[in-house]
Parts: structure tokens; sequence; C-alpha cells
């Protein structure tokens, strides 16, 4: 109770910094040993076997490093990146879509017509005209900041196009209302400010088939 007993079962048994605490391992098989907390960058039964790598501050751009203490392998390590890097050392610079959403006196949206939304943000390929979907953020509300961070490792432009789809209160029996919020090619980063108005709404487009008109 008072720390008065000494064991001398933790006698030279874990390394210098080291906490060791006797006969808390192996009681399930009977056979007690002590038990060694380690200290930072070291790891292992007795504490001996050292991870100094984070010392070297090995993760790039304000990552951190943080030892795994695997033991099957003494050099182990991870990188924690911040949001504007990728990579196992964090040496890939991630690209950023920044977009303001207003509602200016021309805006054709208002916020009680709003259940949800979607924002989809995809690539055009013009040889095939199709459109690959990269990211999908959803929301129950309209946004009026949204933000996209996405790695360069794959590939150097942000998404082609970001399309937003807004769905009504009575999104079971209507169509969602979809509005283009911006179409560039080949740009890494993005920050723009889109008004809702008419110029970006998409109307749906429904193909009547005329009789005798197509085959």
């Amino acid at each position: 109770m008072y720390c008065e007993d000494y064991d001398e079962g933790c006698d030279n048994y874990c390394s210098p910094k080291s906490i060791c605490k006797p006969k808390h391992r192996g009681i399930l098989t009977g056979n007690q040993q002590p038990l060694c907390l380690c200290p930072a960058s070291t790891f292992g039964n007795s504490c001996y076997l050292k991870n100094d790598h984070c010392r070297k501050s090995p993760c790039l751009n304000g990552g951190s490093c943080i030892v795994t203490y695997d033991l099957t392998d003494t050099d182990n390590y991870i990188c924690l990146c911040t949001d504007s890097f990728a990579g196992d050392h964090c040496q890939f610079p991630r690209g950023m879509v920044s977009i303001k959403i207003i509602r200016s006196p021309n805006t054709t949206l208002q916020t009680a017509d709003v259940a949800a939304t979607t924002v989809s943000y995809s690539d055009y390929y013009v040889p095939s005209l199709r459109f690959d979907v990269r990211h999908q953020q959803v929301y129950d509300t309209l946004p009026s900041h949204i933000k996209l961070i996405y790695s360069n490792k794959l590939t150097a432009f942000a998404p082609t196009i970001a399309v937003l789809k807004v769905y009504g209160p009575n999104y079971r029996n209507e169509e969602p209302r979809y509005y283009v919020l911006y179409f560039h090619s080949f740009q890494e980063d993005i920050n723009i400010t889109v008004d809702l108005a008419s110029e970006s709404h998409c109307p749906l487009i429904q193909i009547t088939e005329i009789p005798g008109k197509l085959e």
C-alpha cells in the first residue's frame, strides 16, 4: 500500500527510464514476470528496442511522426499529414476547391425549398463525352461554403466540373434541381463565388417520342 516492499525481479530487467511493474505479465499462464512500461521511441518486452526515426523528422510539410511499435519492424513509423499534403512522408501537395454560395435577389432557390443537397465533382473526357465522379459531398441544408481537398498524387488537377443537386421537401414526387457550380479544365486550385441564379440552373430535359419521327 505504501510502496515499502521491493521486488528484486525488476533489477536490470527493464531499460533505463522505463517503469517496471513486478509480476504483472504472465498471470494467466502462471509464469509471472515483470511488465515494462516503455517511454517514447522504445518498445519490446524490456523496452530495449529503439525507434529513433521520428527524431530525424522524416515527415515533411508539417506532418507529425508517430511510432507504430510494430515488433516485426524496428524502424516502423507513420506520418500524420496536414490537410494540405498527402503521401507516406507528406511529400505530395493536395489541391483545393473552395466555393462560396450566395443568394442574390436574382437567386431562384430559397432556403425553404431545400431538404438536402449533394455536390458531385467529376472529370470530363472529351473523346468519349464521359463524366467520371471523383468526389461527392452530402449536406442536410444549402451550404454557404463548400470545400474540397483532393490529393495530387494521382492527378495534378482539380475535378473538371462540380454540380449541385438540390432535393426539395417533396423530393419523393419531384425531381431534384441541378446547378452547375463551375466547369474548369486543367486547374490545380479553384476559388470561386457562385450565385444560384437562373444562369447556373440546369433544367431537366424530357425527350418525348413523336410518332413517325423516331425509328
